[in-house]
This record gives C-alpha cells, structure tokens and sequence, in this order.
C-alpha cells in the first residue's frame, strides 16, 4: 500500500513539474545558445527508458554534427510522467532525419537542439 502511495505521489508530482522543468531547461538551452553558430546535424536515435526507481521515463536524443570535418557528439534528455507522453515524443523522431544543432564557436564540443530551430518538430509536445 505504500510503495502504491508513493507511486502515484510521484506521478502527480511528475505530471506537474516536469512540464516546467523540460520548459526551464530549453529556456536555458535558448539563452546559453543566443550566440552560437548552426550547424546541421543528424538524429542518431531517439529512445525512452523507464526510470524504474521514480516511476518517470527520459526520451533520450542523441544527434552528430559536424564542425570544420570534426564530428561531434550530442545528447539531450527530456522527462515525461506517463509513458504515452514519451512514446508520443519520440515517436516523431527518426534515425537519420536532419536536425539544426547550435554549438558553442570556441569549443564546438557544446551544442543544443532547440525545438524553435526545428520547424517539423516545433508544434510537438516537449
């Protein structure tokens, strides 16, 4: 009974505040980023994970780019409550679509994906 309590405590905290925090984090994304270059990269995957002891889910984005023929790295996570919400999310996702990718021009290593500079996913829940 209360492990149960617990679950659905999570949840309705979960349901809550992780909207907000997914919408603070890209508002810091955007705000770090204002000034970085764009870059076109590619999805590598999108996949969700049940984060078992929270009773939550991360959507896990994992994109390259390349910088000057560097290639580059990126992840990026975002939370869900219920696991529709993170099928639905990735479920627009595909290996190998093209995405913009900002990075940072003095060290090409940190980049971002905002959803505002992905016209195809913009009008999607994040």
């Amino acid at each position: 009974m209360e492990n149960a309590v617990i679950q659905i405590v999570l949840k309705i905290l979960g349901t809550l505040g992780l909207p907000i925090m997914n919408w603070w984090r890209e508002k810091n994304r955007r705000s770090r980023s204002e000034h970085w270059v764009m870059a076109t990269g590619q999805l590598r995957y999108a996949k969700l994970d049940n984060m078992e002891r929270w009773h939550l889910y991360r959507a896990s984005i994992a994109y390259a780019y390349s910088v000057n023929g560097q290639n580059y790295p990126g992840l990026q996570e975002v939370y869900f409550a219920w696991k529709t919400m993170g099928d639905q999310y990735v479920s627009i996702l595909h290996a190998g679509m093209t995405l913009t990718v900002r990075y940072d021009p003095v060290n090409p290593i940190n980049s971002v994906l905002l959803m505002a500079d992905q016209p195809m996913l913009s009008q999607h829940p994040h």
